[in-house]
C-alpha cells in the first residue's frame, strides 16, 4: 500500500493534493526528499521508480502536466503501484472535470495558473478509497487489476503484430507475383481470423 500519495503540478512541483496513511512510517528525510524529487519533474522521465533510503521506493507517472507520485516499500509489486497511480489519474481528471467543468476545457492552463498548495485537499477522500483496494497486493480485486493491465497490453500487443503480418503481406506482393499466389487474400484472411484483430 501506498505510504504517501501526492499529486502535483510537474512544472513546479506544487502539491496539490497529499495523502498520508496512519502507519507514520515515513521520515522527515523522506517528506524533504519527496519535495525535492516534485520539484524536478520537468527533467526526468514521465514514469519512473526512484530509490530511497529505508528499502523504499517512489514510483511515479507524469501526465498533462500534472504528477502522480506514491512511496511504496520495496517488496510492493511495481505494477500493481503504477495501476494505482493510473487509477489517481483517472479519479483526478473526474475532479477536474467537476472543478473546470467539461466541453474544451483546457485542465492544463487551469492547473498553471493555481496559486496556492493544496487546492485540492478535498480529493484526499478519493485518494483514501482508492487505497483501500490496493492496501493488499495478493487480494483477488489488487490480482483483478494487474490481469486486466495485462489483458490490455496483450490486446494492444496483438493489434499491432496484426497489422504489422498485413503490412508486411502488402510488401510482399510483388514477389508474390512471380510465385503466382495472391498474399492479399491470405493477409487479409488472417486478419479476419485473428482475434482482436479489428
Amino acid at each position: 500500500m501506498a505510504h504517501v500519495t501526492f499529486v502535483a503540478r510537474s512544472m513546479d512541483g506544487l502539491i496539490l493534493v497529499e495523502t498520508w496513511d496512519d502507519s507514520n512510517k515515513v521520515s522527515s528525510s523522506l517528506k524533504n526528499q519527496a519535495k525535492q524529487l516534485l520539484g524536478k519533474m520537468q527533467n526526468m522521465p514521465p514514469k519512473c521508480s526512484v530509490d530511497c533510503a529505508g528499502n523504499q521506493v517512489f514510483h511515479y507517472a507524469v501526465e498533462n502536466g500534472i504528477v502522480y507520485m506514491a512511496l511504496y516499500d520495496h517488496s510492493y509489486p511495481k505494477n500493481l503501484a503504477f495501476a494505482f497511480l493510473d487509477d489517481i489519474h483517472k479519479l483526478f481528471q473526474e475532479e477536474l472535470k467537476r472543478e473546470f467543468g467539461t466541453g474544451s476545457v483546457d485542465y492544463r492552463s487551469h492547473i498553471e495558473t493555481i496559486e496556492k498548495p493544496y487546492y485540492f485537499i478535498k480529493f484526499d477522500r478519493q485518494i483514501t478509497k482508492k487505497k483501500m483496494e490496493y492496501r493488499d497486493p495478493n487480494s483477488s480485486k489488487a490480482l483483478q487489476k494487474l490481469n486486466d493491465s495485462l489483458n490490455d497490453v496483450q490486446s494492444i500487443m496483438t493489434k499491432a503484430n496484426n497489422k504489422r503480418l498485413v503490412f508486411v503481406g502488402q510488401l510482399l506482393r510483388p514477389s508474390c507475383r512471380i510465385c503466382d499466389y495472391n498474399i492479399d487474400d491470405g493477409s487479409t484472411l488472417y486478419a479476419i481470423e485473428m482475434p482482436g484483430s479489428r
